[in-house]
């Protein structure tokens, strides 16, 4: 017999004779299970919706209110029909049992009661109920495990496909019409399909990314990551693109920034974003990088003067169900999973991350993550 589920588990007991009490109660002392008492049954409806406990053991007869009249309103409420109810009662009648199990208790207790019996059945019921607690959360789990799986099929059928029906058709364009290009002409088309390559693994490896995310196979790996070198080398690594805008790349982040987090993720995450602005940022613009220290927390912001967005943009973004993507100011293609996998990565590490914008100003991303040493 597991006693050890005593020791962890809180008993109301609801009785209207005082010898009753002390009898359970010395009885459950022994065992070490912690202890609330009702003395009658309004009383213990409502001290069952306060304290929640694991288990009840209710008397039938009692003034004003009996015992499974208190059990059937507990069993009608959502907050309290989990708990397990064990009637203890002199009354010996089968009808009085059946009436018992009908109002919903899962136990019936004759007095006098032998003390032992009495433990091995509550062990009994505190094991079912914490075996259908598991139970129950394995399915929640399974069940958005489920969702999660339709999202993902969903995504890579809405942007999977369709790329790859752009990409056939221009590679049937040029095999059709071969002969009749220029080199100048093939050049352009050529590069055209390359872009849309590139677009298109990129797309391939968020997805995976996202995939392993879900499947709880991409560990984490946190340690004392210095957010302004990561904005640096991420600016390096964008300075072509930015260059080629005429996009003035701006750090202003402090040399405390320091985030305890996992080293390969965050500068992904910052490499995302700041890469995002620079897709909706118009030619001579600037892009901000700039942090701060909020409640234990180091905020950084990645602020543009671009394109910006409306309401309904701000409010897609981050949903699997409802990918934005917009071509950016030079026509750039993207597929939104990027902001998808940078929400899982910061929320991975303990942060949270969101966004502001006005439409025709710009946008600024704020991502969140706990301070590290």
């Amino acid at each position: 017999m597991n006693k050890e589920i005593l020791n962890k588990s809180q008993i109301l007991i609801v009785d209207d004779i005082p010898e009753n009490i002390q009898v359970l109660a010395g009885i459950l002392n022994k065992e070490q299970v912690k202890i609330s008492i009702a003395t009658n049954a309004m009383q213990g409806i409502e001290s069952a919706r306060k304290i929640k406990p694991d288990l009840i053991l209710m008397d039938v007869t009692m003034p004003e209110m009996d015992g499974y009249e208190a059990c059937r309103i507990l069993k009608s409420d959502p907050e309290t029909e989990h708990i397990p109810i064990i009637f203890l009662t002199a009354r010996t009648d089968s009808t009085d049992i059946v009436t018992g199990f009908q109002a919903g208790g899962v136990d019936y207790i004759t007095k006098p009661y032998n003390p032992t019996e009495l433990i091995v059945r509550l062990v009994t019921h505190l094991e079912l109920k914490h075996s259908k607690e598991i139970l129950k959360e394995t399915n929640n789990q399974l069940m958005l495990a489920g969702k999660e799986k339709d999202k993902f099929l969903s995504l890579v059928s809405h942007d999977l496909r369709s790329p790859f029906a752009g990409i056939l058709g221009l590679v049937e364009f040029m095999v059709n019409d071969y002969d009749s290009f220029t080199t100048a002409e093939m050049k352009e088309y050529l590069g055209n399909f390359q872009d849309s390559l590139k677009v298109q693994y990129k797309f391939l490896e968020n997805l995976l990314a996202w995939g392993n995310f879900q499947l709880g196979r991409k560990s984490i790996n946190p340690e004392n990551v210095n957010m302004k070198e990561v904005i640096k080398n991420n600016f390096l690594l964008l300075k072509s693109v930015a260059e080629s805008k005429k996009i003035n790349l701006i750090s202003e982040l402090e040399d405390n920034s320091i985030v305890f987090a996992d080293s390969n993720m965050i500068p992904s995450v910052s490499h995302n974003l700041i890469s995002n602005s620079l897709k909706f940022t118009k030619e001579g613009g600037q892009i901000l990088v700039s942090s701060s220290e909020v409640n234990g927390m180091i905020r950084v912001e990645v602020r543009d003067n671009g394109v910006g967005m409306n309401e309904k943009g701000v409010n897609s973004l981050f949903k699997v169900n409802t990918i934005y993507t917009n071509p950016g100011t030079n026509n750039e293609k993207g597929t939104g999973l990027g902001l998808i996998l940078c929400k899982e990565m910061i929320e991975k590490n303990g942060g949270k991350i969101w966004v502001e914008s006005t439409e025709n100003v710009g946008t600024s991303f704020f991502f969140e993550l706990p301070k590290g040493q």
